[in-house]
């Protein structure tokens, strides 16, 4: 496994660190079961065994480990470092990368990127998303893919994000409010976490930028990628709407 720190513009993501340990725990296991049918229907079987892939965002290295197992070259790239201490554990057999996905670069060019679990909601205004494609698209090898999924403006609107979890030595709930003029998502997350016998309580909020489709299939196309193809939330092609999430495969 090598490990390196390429960009000095991860301030931003230390915000994530506090619930590493608790990603780890619960939501990253779930996200690789939840994500990896995807994964594997949409991009997985457009190249070779033993291609190069990057995990942009990748979290506690859950779904990265699991396709560094089928033999692909993994390459796992988040901007909070306490992510990364437990993907250095979960995915050992994986290159890592702590940087910012808006300002990366590449030792070597990659067959194809994927980003899931909503991950560039994260990304907060259209510039920087377009930042984003940019870099991956400057990642990729020729004919190389792009995969990642967004909820779009209506989705937030109308299927708010709600959850939790009670286990012998934590608990923890999520609540999600939106603001539909400035399309802002805002996730509240309190957890109770014992230590030493003494349950201690912690209250994370964190935003999220909704995106009409439009504007994301814009934003590809000014990056230079080609033929995008949109899919709903079972896999199977759709009409672009704003009322879904939806997974968007984009060609170099």
């Amino acid at each position: 496994m090598t490990n390196h720190t390429l960009t000095s513009s991860t301030a931003r993501y230390t915000a994530y660190d506090p619930w590493a340990w608790l990603y780890n725990q619960s939501l990253g296991p779930q996200y690789c079961r939840d994500k990896l049918p995807f994964v594997e229907k949409l991009l997985l079987s457009k190249l070779k065994p033993a291609a190069r892939i990057l995990d942009l965002c990748c979290g506690t290295g859950h779904l990265t480990q699991h396709l560094a197992t089928q033999g692909y070259q993994m390459v796992g790239l988040d901007g909070s470092e306490q992510m990364l201490h437990y993907a250095r554990h979960n995915a050992p057999e994986a290159e890592l990368i702590t940087a910012d996905a808006r300002n990366f670069e590449l030792p070597a060019p990659v067959d194809a990127v994927f980003s899931v679990s909503a991950s560039l909601n994260h990304i907060l205004s259209l510039a920087e998303l377009s930042q984003v494609f940019d870099h991956v698209y400057a990642a990729l090898a020729t004919d190389g893919v792009f995969l990642f999924d967004l909820r779009l403006q209506g989705n937030y609107g109308n299927h708010p994000l709600t959850g939790g979890e009670v286990k012998a030595d934590y608990a923890w709930a999520v609540g999600e409010g939106y603001d539909a003029d400035s399309a802002m998502a805002f996730f509240t997350i309190t957890i109770f976490h014992r230590a030493d016998q003494v349950w201690q309580r912690s209250d994370l909020t964190y935003q999220a930028k909704a995106y009409a489709c439009n504007d994301v299939q814009i934003a590809l196309a000014q990056a230079g990628f080609r033929s995008v193809q949109i899919y709903d939330r079972a896999g199977d092609l759709m009409l672009p709407a704003d009322q879904q999430m939806v997974y968007f495969l984009a060609h170099k």
